[in-house]
């Protein structure tokens, strides 16, 4: 017996168990053994990250903190990166990808403080401040969510804007959320041919994900490097599904690192 489902046998036989009496045995398709495989990575990135959070928090949940009358600025320097890559170079490649084949146009303008970048499902925007190596992970992240919004509309419901403190039993979702969009936008960098990048974007991505979650938690904007952790597990590149940009709306007041 062969199931359509990739979780679903290849095939099933009966033998004798262990008990002696007879029993169906069941073994994984290959795409079944291929999507566990992939789900398993996923997991162990998002528990990196997890702890990353955690850590950030002393180990529980943080208290939002008291407002300033005059608020530091947020942070918005380079952040560390898992090695030399020529990010400029890259980001002229992915640019072009995402403008030629996926049909989203990518506009670099001033974007005012405390944003560094925004969508609105058919065009990608940036600040012409950012270094090629924060340009080049907007490029990708900013794309994996361009993705989301115009295949899920649960998606686009999750991507909006949240105000802290967000209710502790959202953060998986929102987690999850980011995490796919991760796996996209790896998934574009190997489409494009750059595939030396991946524990760069995994450790980049995880470092976001913590900074979100943190200022989620408190509403406090915290130097991103204090999230980041070299060699976190790597993310898995998710396959791009075709879609039709659609203009939706900017994130005009969100937060993006």
């Amino acid at each position: 017996m062969c199931g359509k489902a990739p979780w679903t046998p290849r095939c099933t036989e009966w033998r004798k168990s262990e008990t002696g009496r007879e029993a169906k045995f069941y073994r994984l398709t290959t795409k079944g053994r291929a999507q566990l495989k992939s789900e398993a990575a996923g997991w162990a990135w998002l528990t990196e990250c997890v702890g990353l959070i955690l850590e950030g928090t002393g180990g529980g949940v943080a208290q939002p903190v008291a407002r300033a009358e005059d608020p530091t600025p947020p942070y918005n320097g380079p952040v560390p990166s898992a090695g030399d890559l020529p990010f400029l170079e890259l980001s002229v490649r992915v640019q072009e990808q995402i403008e030629r084949r996926y049909h989203v146009r990518v506009v670099t303008r001033d974007i005012p403080d405390p944003l560094i970048g925004d969508l609105d499902g058919a065009e990608i925007h940036i600040d012409f401040a950012v270094t090629p190596e924060q340009r080049l992970f907007l490029l990708a992240h900013l794309f994996g969510h361009t993705v989301q919004w115009n295949t899920s509309p649960e998606a686009f419901d999750i991507g909006k804007t949240r105000q802290p403190p967000v209710d502790e039993s959202l953060l998986p979702t929102l987690l999850t959320y980011e995490r796919e969009a991760a796996a996209y936008g790896l998934a574009l960098l190997h489409e494009t041919g750059i595939r030396e990048a991946d524990h760069w974007l995994s450790d980049y991505s995880a470092c976001d994900l913590a900074y979100l979650a943190h200022f989620y938690r408190t509403g406090e904007k915290r130097d991103p490097r204090s999230f980041w952790r070299s060699n976190v597990p790597l993310v898995e590149p998710r396959r791009i599904p075709a879609f039709t940009p659609t203009k939706l709306v900017f994130r005009a007041n969100g937060v993006v690192i």
